[in-house]
């Protein structure tokens, strides 16, 4: 692919591209070059928060589309992070790639997932 998105997925403006395609998306970067990544992930970032749950799910396949995933929900950041601590209950498969996730989108290479809760000692029980 010569830095564009294959024909099937090009649009000619932003709102013909919906979160439901993004799984079509990702399935086509495995493809694709760098710039067209660049691209896909740009489309997708865009989208926001609407994302978020079509971007998690690919989370679950390897290959590129997991690292464009991964990419994007980090460049989306904090709205994604209830729904990523969700997953990483529910699916100890993928917890290490959303550990990675909610290291970045902190700003830190530790993740809030596996930081400790500490409680304050209530002085008036």
């Amino acid at each position: 692919m010569n830095g564009t998105l294959p024909l099937k997925l090009r649009a000619t403006n932003q709102t013909e591209l919906t979160p439901e395609s993004i799984p079509y998306m990702l399935m086509e970067i495995n493809q694709a070059d760098n710039k067209a990544k660049n691209e896909v992930e740009n489309q997708i970032v865009s989208m926001g928060k609407d994302a978020i749950p079509y971007l998690i799910k690919a989370l679950e396949i390897k290959g590129t589309s997991r690292g464009v995933a991964a990419m994007a929900l980090i460049r989306i950041g904090k709205p994604c992070i209830t729904s990523l601590l969700k997953t990483a209950q529910a699916n100890k498969d993928i917890e290490w790639v959303i550990n990675f996730i909610l290291g970045e989108v902190e700003g830190s290479r530790q993740s809030i997932y596996s930081q400790s809760v500490h409680y304050e000692k209530c002085l008036v029980c």
